[in-house]
């Protein structure tokens, strides 16, 4: 009897500790650290993700702030995250704090597809990184600005040109011929390849990253909870499977450079880069550590995936609205005709001389906000931001779309309008407040000066050439259908125009 109450004793007792141990674990798990901002009751494990999944990440990320403030936390997973949802917050931490915010999450898909965070986008700040931005600026500096980045984009012009002309008035949708044109342009520039349109080597580059953009998505369940990388599911599979086919093509474009290598003939992004690790063994400098194979690898995929699909959508929804507001689109038209005229097409050197083009090209991006939260920062040590302490190792989110439709900083941020990229004068507004598509801080877009460029001269040349009008069956209405893709890229446009050249 006395070990029958003894052993019951102890199996209450077993019982008790693992109940209080559990729920201590959930209290852990879902209370919110000290010095963190407000925000929604988190969930264990999961924590506020099926908040985040009724609507697009940013509109969900305003409707948070309306409750919990412009700064608010949540729980994404198994990491905190706060959104700074205005511009002085985002400035007070990315231009005032640059260092302390400039971490980078840690997510399975990110760290898989970098093969060990050996790229630019996804590695965290650090002297490898450092170089590599060096360098990887350098080189685009070299081969993608000036009169270089003129020949580039002029040499998909004729392409172009061609295959707009073969719509012959019918009804098309025009993002497969845009981005055929941006991805021969990112090929030539980085790979040195020339292709025709159809070409099957192109197309099989615009497939990949298409998948690979298509497949990460939001991310995968291991992103968020960790121990589930030991347990892929079929979508982390297929991410896997993605990325491995990628590196793969790319390795292959590398051993052929490597191959046919010629120092004294320097002649694209990846023969710059040999040559700056070249450099760096003749040297014998501490940086060849930081320049194997992968890290070449991976600045080129970095270079090539981010000029691409965001370029792409850019320019289809530019098409869009000159078509949504053809007195705007006549406007650029006269203006291009009255600079340029018709013999040459548009350079980087005509930029400042076409004020209504630009502000067009520039309120596109800010009414767009192709990627409306940007890429998520990490801290890399405790920091003060307000009144509220982050812990080191918290993500950080800037809700760019909010700050690009606040109407402290804009007039009527709901409408396309030109006028707020102009001043009194009528001359452009480069930087106005509140304009940050390309982010800013040590993590700003590393392509932002090639981006605006070669849009620059891809919008004007359009405009220059063809007359984009709504389908004859389409008179008095034109339907935007919205494909909600990613929750980090905004909307996509589905649509049909017709092409008219110009005479």
């Amino acid at each position: 009897m006395l070990e029958y109450l003894i052993s019951s004793l102890n199996t209450s007792t077993i019982i008790l500790l693992v109940v209080s141990f559990l729920i201590y674990a959930w209290y852990k798990n879902v209370s919110r650290p000290a010095g963190l901002p407000p925000g929604p009751v988190a969930l264990p494990i999961v924590g506020n993700i099926f908040e985040l999944t009724k609507g697009p990440l940013h509109e969900e990320f305003n409707t948070i702030a309306k409750k919990y403030g412009d700064i608010f936390s949540i729980k994404i997973g198994s990491n905190w995250c706060i959104v700074l949802n205005n511009l002085e917050l985002a400035k007070d931490a990315f231009l005032k704090k640059p260092v302390e915010f400039a971490g980078r999450i840690k997510a399975f898909t990110v760290e898989y597809v970098s093969q060990g965070f050996n790229d630019i986008t996804g590695a965290s700040y650090c002297p490898r990184w450092k170089l590599h931005r060096k360098i990887a600026h350098s080189a685009i500096r070299h081969f993608a600005s000036g009169k270089r980045l003129d020949q580039l984009v002029h040499n998909v012009l004729p392409k172009l040109s061609r295959a707009l002309d073969e719509t012959e008035g019918k009804a098309f949708d025009p993002k497969e011929a845009l981005g055929v044109a941006v991805y021969n342009i990112l090929a030539t520039m980085c790979f040195g390849h020339d292709y025709s349109y159809g070409d099957p080597k192109l197309q099989f580059w615009i497939d990949f990253n298409k998948d690979m953009v298509r497949a990460l998505g939001n991310g995968v369940p291991a992103d968020f909870i960790p121990i589930l990388k030991h347990f892929p599911d079929p979508r982390t599979k297929g991410v896997m499977k993605i990325a491995d086919s990628w590196h793969m093509e790319l390795g292959k474009e590398m051993k052929a450079h490597r191959e046919a290598y010629d120092p004294e003939n320097v002649k694209d992004l990846i023969d710059c880069l040999m040559k700056e690790q070249e450099n760096a063994i003749a040297e014998g400098s501490a940086k060849v550590d930081s320049l194997t194979e992968t890290h070449l690898l991976q600045t080129v995929s970095d270079l090539f995936q981010a000029g691409t699909n965001t370029t792409t959508i850019t320019l289809h929804w530019a098409v869009a609205l000159m078509v949504k507001y053809p007195e705007m689109q006549k406007k650029v038209a006269e203006e291009v005709d009255r600079v340029i005229g018709r013999d040459r097409p548009p350079s980087v050197d005509d930029r400042g001389q076409l004020p209504y083009t630009e502000a067009c090209m520039y309120e596109t991006l800010r009414y767009s906000s192709v990627t409306p939260v940007g890429v998520a920062h990490t801290t890399l040590e405790d920091v003060a931001l307000g009144n509220y302490m982050i812990p080191k190792d918290t993500w950080v989110v800037v809700n760019q779309w909010a700050i690009h439709f606040n109407e402290k900083h804009w007039d009527e941020p709901n409408k396309f309008k030109p006028e707020h990229f102009l001043d009194e004068s009528g001359g452009v507004r480069q930087h106005p407040e509140g304009f940050l598509p390309f982010s800013f801080g040590r993590r700003v877009c590393l392509g932002e000066s090639f981006a605006k460029a070669e849009i620059f001269i891809l919008f004007s040349w359009l405009f220059q050439h063809y007359t984009f009008s709504v389908p004859p069956r389409q008179e008095g209405k034109f339907d935007l259908k919205l494909d909600l893709g990613s929750g980090f890229v905004r909307p996509l446009l589905e649509y049909d125009i017709v092409a008219k050249k110009r005479f």
